[in-house]
């Protein structure tokens, strides 16, 4: 008999059937009175606090839990093997304890399976994304959650019936493409996006996730997966992108109109009030042009990042000195490296660190300003410090990093954004303080980037035939 048979019977009821079978198993089954415990649950027959001597075994199980059985007595008998019973009765009560334990821990392992099963279904049942679980195949769907119907359009039971009938759904032009990962989902990973049709004719975008589940030999035996209604995010980027394009083409193409008009001013006026407005008008419609470029570049940088390619500190900050150094040959720039040995920049330092310097010199109250962009290593950070003798970064810019933009706390443009929201996304940190004398410093705290190939720029600065292509004007 199992504590397990029956389980969802109370403990009590099960252990009073064990002690039941006991007594006809002793050698004087009439008088011989039983209890049995386990844990706080206790059974034992009518009679069993007059018994005399009692035989008691012991054991406790994998949580810790005690299990006890007693027999004894309820009068005197001549000692027999071991007391008034058998070595029999000893070695046979040894096992139904034993027998006990691995039935508790059996039934205490499936009782927490139940409720771990029970508190998935509950969490995949109530979340918006379709959750599913099919065999290695996919020829046979083990689970999947009514969200399913939501964002196929299709019955649940249509999948159970046939797993392969959510491709039938995907658009056309996705189709080759998502059948083919399908088919190789056992052996990676899997993470595709793309449009499925619904019986409406509606259009949504979904991003399809599995990875395969091995067993104790390492063979896979199942696919457990993740699909997300991206429609919304799709709608957003495709906006995005067309509000992106407007600005960068019909405000950009209008403010040249706006700025030749204006140079053509100045050129032909005749009064100096004249050729001032035109200046005003001309310096106005420069810095829109710019604005409009580091929209442009912000928007790409974050909605579509590059591959990521390691780069090497000095020969990163050297060249992007040198380059700037063209732009403003009556700066002095030094470059500062503290043993950094091999370390990696990851590839968005160069956007950040060529913004924080080209904004330190853009304004600069000196005819000859001062710059020094340093390096060192702290644990597993790069710390990149750009100082100068400027008149330092208003408070109301510096609350920008990691606060939100509000009506009347906005930064002037898009350059500490860009700064914050690059440095964030990669797991960095930006910070001010104020030097001793003038100006102020920039510490940005870049994590290390793992070994990688160096981009073909940085080779060649390190096999010393080359400086690079020219580095990108600052944002």
């Amino acid at each position: 008999m199992s504590v397990t048979a029956g389980s969802v019977r109370p403990l009590s009821e099960i252990l009073s059937d064990v002690i039941e079978q006991i007594p006809g198993t002793f050698q004087y089954p009439s008088i011989t009175e039983v209890q049995l415990s386990i844990g706080e649950t206790v059974v034992s027959t009518d009679r069993f606090d007059d018994a005399g001597e009692v035989l008691t075994k012991q054991t406790v199980a994998a949580d810790g839990t005690e299990i006890t059985l007693a027999v004894g007595y309820l009068e005197t008998r001549p000692v027999a093997d071991d007391g008034p019973f058998l070595n029999e009765e000893h070695r046979l009560c040894e096992t139904v304890v034993t027998l006990l334990k691995e039935c508790h821990e059996r039934r205490t392992y499936l009782e927490s399976l139940a409720e771990t099963e029970e508190m998935f279904r509950q969490l995949a049942e109530n979340i918006r994304d379709v959750a599913w679980i099919s065999d290695s195949t996919q020829d046979e769907m083990l689970y999947v959650n009514p969200a399913y119907e939501r964002v196929w359009g299709r019955p649940v039971e249509s999948l159970y019936d046939n797993p392969r009938s959510f491709l039938e759904p995907v658009h056309p032009e996705d189709r080759k493409r998502v059948e083919q990962a399908v088919a190789e989902q056992a052996t990676g990973h899997y993470d595709e996006q793309y449009r499925i049709i619904h019986p409406n004719g509606t259009v949504r975008w979904v991003h399809d996730r599995g990875v395969p589940v091995v067993d104790e030999n390492g063979d896979v035996h199942r696919i457990v997966g993740l699909t997300e209604d991206i429609t919304e995010q799709k709608e957003r980027d495709q906006q995005l992108a067309v509000l992106d394009r407007i600005l960068r083409h019909n405000l950009r193409n209008e403010l040249n109109v706006v700025l030749s008009n204006a140079e053509l001013i100045m050129r032909d006026a005749t009064t100096a009030d004249v050729v001032s407005r035109a200046e005003t008008i001309a310096s106005v419609s420069t810095r829109l042009v710019s604005t409009a470029d580091k929209h442009r570049r912000v928007t790409k940088m974050l909605t579509d990042p590059s591959p990521a390619t390691s780069v090497g500190v000095e020969n990163l900050l050297q060249r992007l000195v040198r380059d700037v150094r063209v732009e403003y040959p009556e700066a002095t720039i030094t470059v500062e490296i503290t043993d950094v040995g091999d370390s990696l920049l990851p590839p968005q330092a160069e956007i950040v660190i060529l913004e924080v310097l080209t904004n330190a010199l853009e304004h600069a109250d000196s005819d000859s300003p001062v710059v020094v962009v340093s390096a060192e290593a702290d644990d597993d950070h790069l710390v990149v410090r750009i100082s100068d003798d400027g008149p330092g970064i208003p408070s109301t810019e510096q609350e920008i990093l990691g606060g939100e933009e509000e009506p009347l706390t906005h930064g002037s443009g898009l350059g500490l954004w860009l700064v914050h929201w690059v440095v964030a996304n990669i797991g960095g940190t930006v910070s001010f303080e104020a030097n001793d004398s003038q100006g102020s410093s920039v510490m940005i705290r870049f994590p290390q980037s793992g070994d990688g190939e160096q981009s073909g720029t940085e080779q060649q600065d390190n096999d010393g035939r080359g400086t690079g292509p020219r580095s990108q004007r600052p944002l």
